[in-house]
């Protein structure tokens, strides 16, 4: 970087040589910011990916924990089924000792009963009626009960054989339904698998695109370093500056870039700014035309007048 004269920096930026390497650095600065946005683009795509990655794993995840529960929940309905159809068959056994008992009763009843009636004279008839009351009222009494108790054990073997029907009955609805969570669990793997490997996809490409943005970021440093050394000048992000040669506390500047937003005042590339050495671009001013200028531009303008009062 070195102090440089006004006219000699206005010389330089309408070089052939300036206008050459200007035109690389915009078309490099293009590049960068068509890669940057291409990167950011695929960085952005792949984070999908690997989302509906993640969000379909767990998704696969929630459905085999399901069906393991399922699966869990078929082995207790197969057990309280085999439990219920056991014990059913051991009321059963009960309930058909207890009719057995029944009927014995019953008969034992009928056969005292004609004992009575075998008696034609009514006199002895109540004789014996009175005398074998109290074991005709205890069969009865045994009667009643044991029929009592075997309607209850039928009932509970019933109630066993409903609930050894329910198992049964509801094991292969679960089973049906287990199943088909282990098919949704197979394929949201799959699909899981297919935002991975599209994931892995783009990784690749996203490291093509660093190193294209690297080689580059690269390429205009070196343009940069080479401005430096051929302008004479300190090519930093988005200006070339030149230490005015004349006044030590006034740099002269070209932008690199439009902008219309950042600086105080609107810039454009190529065209003369002036800042001082220490506010540096936090200040701009346009670089003022100076008097060989002006005198130009006035003899212009009277060259031009005296043409229009010619005709």
């Amino acid at each position: 970087m070195e102090r440089l004269e006004l006219p000699a920096i206005r010389s330089l930026v309408q070089t052939e040589q300036f206008g050459s390497w200007f035109a690389e650095f915009t078309g490099l600065q293009a590049r960068l910011g068509m890669l940057q946005e291409e990167l950011n683009e695929l960085k952005l795509k792949r984070r999908r990916m690997l989302f509906e990655c993640d969000y379909w794993r767990d998704r696969a995840d929630e459905s085999l924990l399901e069906s393991s529960r399922l699966r869990a929940e078929i082995e207790n309905l197969e057990a309280d089924a085999a439990r219920a159809e056991a014990e059913a068959y051991r009321v059963l056994m009960r309930y058909e000792n207890k009719r057995a008992e029944v009927t014995e009763l019953w008969e034992k009843i009928g056969v005292v009963e004609l004992r009575v009636d075998d008696y034609r004279d009514e006199a002895t008839r109540n004789r014996i009626q009175k005398k074998i009351q109290p074991e005709l009222n205890r069969l009865r009494d045994a009667y009643g009960a044991g029929s009592e108790a075997k309607e209850q054990l039928w009932d509970e073997h019933e109630k066993l054989w409903i609930r050894s029907a329910e198992a049964s009955l509801t094991g292969p609805e679960v089973a049906i339904q287990a199943t088909r969570l282990e098919q949704r669990y197979a394929d949201l793997v799959a699909k899981a698998e297919g935002y991975r490997k599209q994931a892995d996809e783009l990784a690749s490409q996203v490291e093509e695109a660093n190193e294209d943005l690297t080689a580059v970021s690269q390429a205009l440093d070196t343009l940069k370093a080479s401005a430096n050394e051929h302008f004479n000048c300190l090519c930093h992000r988005e200006f070339l500056y030149w230490l005015a040669g004349d006044d030590r506390q006034l740099v002269y500047l070209v932008p690199l870039i439009d902008n219309r937003h950042d600086y105080n005042i609107e810039i454009r590339a190529r065209y003369l700014y002036q800042c001082g050495a220490e506010e540096g671009v936090a200040h701009l001013a346009p670089v003022p035309v100076v008097n060989d200028d002006a005198e130009d531009m006035s003899r212009l303008r009277e060259i031009f007048e005296g043409l229009v009062e010619a005709l």
